[in-house]
């Protein structure tokens, strides 16, 4: 029945809703701490599948408390695929911004599977949620955001080579960078610059990917002097 009910749910957003109108979503959150392992995990990538096709049920599933679910999930679990796919999860309910103000609870921990997992991608699937999330966020979650982390991790992930996760994270922080600006004190970039950030950009402009390269300068000439770039430089 599971099975049927993941295949259905990654159909599209029509076949979705019909796993909406047949399944309880508090049923499916209460699998994902099922003690049977093949069911939590199917239920972890239904929710995925339909936060994904639709961002009209994942304030549904938040409501049926699946944050603290999955939370558990990513900082319980020992198995790379169960933690990579509830971090996808977590990604997909990351792109409705009524959800970022509970997501909140979890940066945390998704800054820690980052620093603490070897394998490139759980850390991956980790950074995108914490990436969609500062897209998302309004200032004061994203200062909340970045208090638990997340530019942390974005500089750790800046020094993995895969381009398409490094766009993402670099397109997050000049969306972070673009909010700060707006206040008198730019909290956002001195925190930035605190954990090395300025000096990655610095480094990630002897890319050899043009469209790395490219954002990487617009971020530079956007929101830095190249005095600012010298003392980093020198530092």
């Amino acid at each position: 029945m599971m099975w049927a009910i993941f295949f259905i749910s990654e159909i599209n957003e029509d076949y979705a809703e019909l796993v909406m109108r047949a399944v309880d979503p508090k049923r499916l959150v209460q699998l994902v701490d099922s003690d049977n392992d093949e069911f939590s995990l199917l239920a972890i990538k239904v929710i995925g599948n339909i936060c994904s096709n639709s961002d009209s049920f994942t304030k549904d599933f938040v409501n049926c408390r699946c944050i603290p679910s999955l939370k558990r999930i990513i900082t319980g679990n020992k198995e790379a695929l169960v933690v990579r796919e509830t971090c996808w999860t977590l990604s997909n309910i990351a792109t409705d911004a009524e959800c970022i103000g509970d997501l909140l609870e979890i940066a945390g921990s998704l800054v820690w599977v980052v620093k603490s997992w070897d394998k490139h991608e759980v850390k991956r699937e980790a950074a995108w949620a914490l990436s969609n999330a500062c897209f998302e966020a309004n200032f004061e979650e994203l200062l909340v955001l970045v208090g638990e982390g997340m530019f942390d991790a974005f500089v750790l992930m800046m020094s993995e080579r895969d381009c398409e996760i490094l766009m993402q994270i670099l397109e997050a922080v000049d969306k972070a960078l673009d909010a700060g600006a707006f206040k008198k004190e730019n909290e956002v970039a001195r925190e930035w610059e605190k954990v090395g950030g300025v000096t990655k950009l610095g480094e990630l402009q002897l890319t050899k990917n043009s469209e790395v390269y490219n954002l990487v300068i617009k971020i530079l000439e956007k929101h830095y002097t190249s005095d600012d770039l010298f003392s980093h430089n020198t530092s």
